[in-house]
């Protein structure tokens, strides 16, 4: 653990105990988040444990609790300094506030425990988070979810190491070691999810840091394992020491809150400015193809966002989303990028209405007949169809061609064509593109899968 001296330890106490008598409800600087403090299971008259007191420089947007396992940490995943400025491989998300509150609020082992075997992480862990930054932003393996990756070498982050994830979530992939100019070598940055401290280059004392293990940790003296960050990969804890509870490649950690579809990368795209402009309101700039383009937001108490598209002639769109619904998960406007940046799909543009497509055609889809419909399976069938109809191979479906049908095996695609067809045709050149086709199909997936996982399960088909 790391050191603190008694009158530390007194002054976090008396903060604690001035906190506890309070119950804080307000929209801060960075989003809105419920900051109410829950009943503690302890003893509330004793001190607080030592890893509280290094989330308390932030104690204005990140609140803690604890009981006698776990210390509990409660953010809204925003931080204080500018995001996504000098990101050159984005996939067109934003910064939004989450709801890390309450029951999805995160956790931390007050007494780590070491595991039999490391989790490391050049091999596992490259789902969700795997450490938490003590301004109460979550921290991602270096290597992005492909397994492959290296994100800081991909042009993927920040000035600051972070960007915002397929949920519009912020979070790190590099170690915030800027907070050291802020908080001394003394404190650690952040802590492993497996509750070990994370600290900057330096040990407490202000030494370089050596003698580092393949998760850059080690242990000595009074202080216990801990991890170190370095200039290299795998740049911070480079996996988990600790024992800790793995499901699908991901530690046990809260869930994001997305209120859209998750959207493509936008190649040739370069984010240039980011500005809070009210409380809850964000503006986000970027140069694409020699224009400027603008994405502002906010975000309402109730969850809704907002948003306004701004492109190089001063032309406005608009986009509203609400949480846990799909009648809004539409992608967001802007830029059509080029055929090879796979955008995501356009607004759907027919179906059945009372019941979503892929649920009332989910027993035709299921091509392996596993219960679930998978995007692939969605994605082949439509791929089968349009390659059928297309008959002079021109990968363009003409009108004729998606209403002269003689179906050679049984598809709900055939329906959707006959009474739909150019109603997919986005540039308007009375012809339906291999593109076009597959963007409608995918929004239909899109709007039942609501937690991104490119899967429908027998809940999500009901």
């Amino acid at each position: 653990m790391m050191p603190l001296t008694k009158r530390t330890r007194l002054t976090v106490w008396l903060l604690f105990l001035s906190k506890s008598l309070l119950i804080e409800s307000s929209a801060h600087q960075h989003g809105h988040i419920d900051t109410s403090f829950q009943t503690p299971s302890h003893d509330s008259t004793q001190p607080p444990p030592e890893s509280a007191a290094a989330f308390d420089p932030f104690d204005d947007h990140v609140k803690v609790n604890w009981d006698d396992t776990y210390l509990y940490i409660e953010t809204n995943s925003l931080p204080e300094h500018e995001m996504m400025v000098g990101i050159t491989a984005w996939n067109q998300q934003v910064p939004l506030p989450q709801n890390y509150t309450g029951t999805n609020r995160w956790q931390l082992p007050l007494h780590p425990v070491p595991a039999t075997k490391p989790i490391i992480g050049r091999e596992a862990l490259f789902r969700g988070a795997i450490a938490i930054a003590v301004n109460g932003v979550p921290i991602f393996n270096p290597i992005k979810n492909d397994g492959k990756t290296d994100t800081n070498l991909a042009g993927e982050l920040d000035e600051f190491g972070g960007h915002a994830g397929r949920a519009d979530d912020y979070h790190y992939h590099l170690p915030p070691t800027f907070l050291n100019e802020r908080l001394g070598d003394e404190q650690p940055i952040g802590f492993g999810l497996d509750g070990y401290p994370l600290y900057g280059y330096n040990e407490p004392d202000g030494t370089p840091a050596r003698n580092l293990d393949q998760l850059n940790g080690h242990k000595h003296g009074d202080l216990g394992y801990h991890y170190h960050s370095s200039k290299d990969y795998p740049y911070l804890n480079g996996g988990l020491r600790g024992k800790v509870t793995v499901n699908n490649d991901e530690v046990e950690q809260p869930r994001t809150q997305p209120v859209r579809p998750f959207t493509q990368p936008l190649r040739g795209a370069k984010i240039v400015a980011f500005n809070q402009t009210a409380p809850n309101a964000y503006s986000l700039g970027y140069d694409y193809r020699g224009g400027r383009y603008t994405i502002n937001y906010s975000v309402e108490d109730n969850g809704t966002v907002d948003f306004e598209f701004v492109d190089p002639k001063g032309n406005i769109e608009t986009d509203t989303y609400r949480q846990k619904t799909s009648k809004d998960n539409r992608p967001p406007r802007g830029p059509k990028p080029d055929e090879s940046s796979e955008r995501r799909p356009p607004e759907r543009t027919g179906g059945d209405q009372r019941q979503p497509w892929v649920k009332k055609h989910a027993d035709e889809l299921d091509a392996n007949n596993d219960g679930t419909v998978a995007l692939s399976e969605v994605m082949e069938e439509a791929k089968a169809i349009f390659m059928l109809q297309d008959q002079d191979g021109d990968r363009q479906l003409t009108l004729e061609e998606m209403t002269n049908i003689q179906p050679q095996r049984r598809s709900p695609v055939y329906g959707f064509l006959e009474k739909h067809n150019l109603e997919m045709d986005e540039d308007g050149d009375s012809k339906v593109s291999a593109k076009e086709l597959a963007d409608q199909f995918k929004q239909f997936f899109y709007e039942s899968d609501l937690d991104n996982n490119g899967r429908l399960t027998p809940n999500e088909l009901q």
